[in-house]
């Protein structure tokens, strides 16, 4: 996702987002991470025996870096 809101480049979407007491780039920085975290998330509850076969640290990890 080259210029998606998962990259660290999200300029054509921070420019549609109002920034009411925090800037764009932190609001969309909050909607990033509730979105890794919720997709996290269902690739645990998808494969929990994988998850716990290699370890929860490195499935997170591995689960991050397939999702971006």
């Amino acid at each position: 996702m080259d210029n998606g809101v998962l990259s660290s480049w999200a300029a054509p979407a921070a420019a549609a987002v109002v920034a009411d007491g925090l800037t764009a780039q932190a609001r969309l920085g909050i909607y990033r991470h509730h979105v890794l975290t919720t997709l996290t998330a269902a690739l645990q509850a998808t494969f929990p025996v994988v998850c716990r076969l290699v370890d929860e640290r490195f499935f997170a990890y591995a689960a991050d870096q397939y999702i971006r």
